[in-house]
């Protein structure tokens, strides 16, 4: 084989991994990067919650339902 062939061969073999790797990655949709959103961050000291605490009653509370 010449120096030309060799050349084609090698460059083929190349083309093929580029090809085998290609077609491993995502081709479409969104990808989720593994961090927390800048509003997550900023949020998570700014703004007050509620849990919710589900084993106490609040028996002092009335409510009336209105009925139609």
């Amino acid at each position: 084989m010449n120096t030309q062939e060799n050349k084609l061969k090698q460059k083929i073999e190349e083309l093929e991994h580029q090809i085998k790797h290609l077609k491993s990655r995502k081709r479409y949709g969104l990808v989720w990067e593994k961090k927390p959103e800048e509003f997550e961050i900023i949020a998570k000291n700014a703004f007050s919650y509620f849990k919710s605490q589900n084993d106490k009653t609040y028996s002092d509370i009335n409510v009336d339902i209105a009925r139609g």
